[in-house]
């Protein structure tokens, strides 16, 4: 029920997450 809910949303949070961080980190590297 809710236990498996929240799994799914910090699993998306998480991948979310290391998108952004890569992302970021790729700017930083260029500039």
């Amino acid at each position: 029920g809710n236990q498996t809910q929240a799994a799914n949303i910090l699993g998306i949070n998480r991948n979310t997450l290391r998108k952004k961080i890569r992302n970021y980190q790729i700017k930083c590297k260029k500039s």
